[in-house]
């Protein structure tokens, strides 16, 4: 019994040596700081425990309600904000996967076209009789088919 109270005593004492040191001072202009190392002038005082309550009058700044109310919102709004931000970065994957697809598919077209004199339009495709395209015509597809791999592809 005696050793646990020695024991206890001993510990409530070298609590007192580890509490750490807090130097009360006034600036010029008259406002007090607490501060956890020595101004720079000599004009302070020692303060011993603790850390002291803060400047601040009871109603004057924030209330822990609105702390964590303050702090909630902020977290809806960085999630709001994150949220914008993958959509835009999937948005942005979308767009490029469907330039890539029409990219493709415009060099084909191109390449048909290019490769291919005559084309025979099959029947099924303009209801009715099959038909032969004019050259002008295939040429001016020729030259659609330029500006489409300009605009899907970069201009390569």
């Amino acid at each position: 019994m005696r050793l646990t109270l020695l024991v206890t005593m001993l510990c409530f004492s070298l609590a007192a040596f580890a509490a750490p040191q807090y130097y009360r001072w006034v600036d010029r202009d008259g406002n007090v700081h607490y501060t956890d190392t020595p101004p720079p002038s000599d004009a302070y005082q020692k303060v011993e425990g603790a850390a002291p309550a803060p400047d601040v009058a009871p109603g004057e700044g924030p209330t822990t309600a609105e702390r964590i109310r303050d702090w909630r919102q902020r977290q809806i709004e960085q999630s709001k904000a994150e949220s914008e931000r993958e959509k835009a970065r999937r948005e942005a994957r979308e767009e490029q996967a469907t330039r890539e697809q029409n990219c493709r598919q415009a060099r084909e077209n191109l390449k048909f076209l290019e490769a291919h004199t005559q084309i025979i339009v099959p029947p099924e495709k303009q209801g009715g009789d099959a038909r032969r395209i004019p050259d002008d015509e295939r040429e001016k597809m020729i030259e659609q088919g330029h500006e489409a791999v300009r605009k899907f592809c970069g201009g390569s």
